[in-house]
């Protein structure tokens, strides 16, 4: 009997980044029975979520998936990780064909080196960070030039990270592990981002495989929010959330000098807008809640709009399901996401496209409120290329669809 071809994930330590490596090992082992995934776990002793998700995982597990937990003790820069992993594939009974690694694991790389089998990055990001981050390398390699010499020259498309120093550094050093890769894989859809895609293949990067939108559709509802939802009319709610790092200044958040908040201006007494009291007095147009389950949220007929960092993931989500979004990008890649969504492909409302949580500016009223009423516009053109959209992501990733071949053509290259 044929031994299974087995490939090793390595994940970051984040939850959104090992929810899509879990996601994508799923539909490859649906799609081709010949592998069998094992995925490293790399706990943090404060991070308890990934434990209770991975500890979730156990009834959804199939016998071509496997979880293992990495001793916390591992020395990466020593040989330890390359002893533990030679004894637990050894225990798999499988012909070890490669390592795919997520894009901030690249650390790693001598770990598949050492076994003689290939690599590939998983990019979670979208095409066009990727392009920019290969094309700062470029500029480094090939011209000697540092990104971070054109600070002055910063516009609202660049992320900030690029003229701080040490990010862009650590940047560049993801950029030229990334190159040295077999291959990547990045969770996207050509559709989406055809510009972008055609750059990358132009053969100075390692192969790409465009294989999204993965996402992971199975979420905890929270009923309280779905019944509210429920009462709602459709097409009527705009959904905010910022992610885990979602965090404002006070100034954004305390009401001005006026002493209201930052609000729509239909009100004509001060006091329907102040903050004691704000949630009760509007509890039946208004939920805040700690903890959203987003794809649940989205996929409700009641959500009209979705004020978003723009986070891949997030962006992703919102196009799948239909929801037209208001970009509020607050720091990372997302301002680069949020140009590309309302200025270069139309399919977003802008509230701030340039926002960076941390530089102290503040987003006016008026920006907030013409973002979203723009958006909630019934016969947008923005909603009518969102829906479009919609439904371009799901047939891409059916048989024949750009995705599905492209995930094809990835499995067929693997040893």
């Amino acid at each position: 009997m044929m031994k299974k071809a087995e490939l090793v994930f390595i994940p970051v330590q984040g939850m959104g980044h090992l929810v899509l490596m879990f996601q994508i090992a799923k539909v490859i082992v649906n799609r081709d029975n010949r592998f069998s995934i094992t995925i490293l776990i790399m706990e943090l002793p404060f991070n308890t979520k990934i434990s209770s998700y991975t500890q979730s995982l156990s009834s959804t597990l199939t016998l071509s998936i496997r979880l293992i937990h990495l001793p916390g003790q591992l020395d990466i820069a020593a040989d330890a990780p390359y002893k533990f992993l030679r004894f637990v594939i050894s225990q798999s009974g499988c012909q070890l064909v490669g390592f795919v690694m997520d894009m901030f694991c690249s650390c790693m790389i001598e770990v598949p080196n050492q076994f003689g089998v290939p690599s590939y990055t998983f990019f979670t990001s979208d095409a066009s960070f990727l392009d920019l981050m290969l094309h700062v390398r470029s500029l480094k390699v090939d011209y000697n030039q540092e990104v971070i010499e054109l600070k002055d020259t910063q516009t609202e498309v660049l992320p900030v990270m690029l003229f701080d120093e040490d990010r862009s550094v650590a940047l560049l050093h993801y950029a030229r592990r990334i190159s040295e890769t077999k291959g990547i894989v990045v969770n996207k859809l050509v559709d989406l981002e055809s510009r972008a895609v055609n750059s990358l293949f132009d053969g100075t990067a390692p192969p790409m495989y465009p294989v999204g939108p993965i996402l992971d559709h199975n979420c905890k509802e929270n009923k309280e929010v779905i019944t509210w939802l429920d009462n709602q009319p459709p097409s009527s709610v705009m959904f905010l959330s910022f992610g885990i790092m979602g965090i404002f200044r006070p100034e954004q958040l305390l009401p001005d000098n006026e002493n209201k908040l930052g609000l729509p201006g239909d009100y004509e007494h001060f006091e329907e807008v102040l903050l004691d009291g704000l949630l009760d007095r509007t509890a039946s147009i208004s939920r805040a809640i700690g903890w959203a389950p987003q794809v649940v949220v989205l996929a409700h007929e009641a959500i009209g709009g979705f004020v978003s960092h723009c986070i891949w993931n997030s962006t992703l989500e919102s196009l799948w399901y239909g929801v037209p979004i208001a970009t509020w990008s607050t720091f990372a890649e997302q301002q680069l996401n949020a140009f590309e969504m309302v200025r270069e492909l139309g399919l977003a409302g802008e509230i701030s496209l340039d926002y960076d949580k941390d530089s102290g500016e503040v987003v006016k009223t008026e920006q907030i409120e013409r973002g979203i009423r723009c958006l909630m516009e019934e016969d947008s053109e923005v909603r009518k290329k969102v829906k479009v959209m919609s439904e371009m992501s799901r047939k891409t990733l059916m048989e024949g669809g750009s995705s599905y071949m492209s995930l094809g053509r990835l499995l067929d290259n693997m040893p």
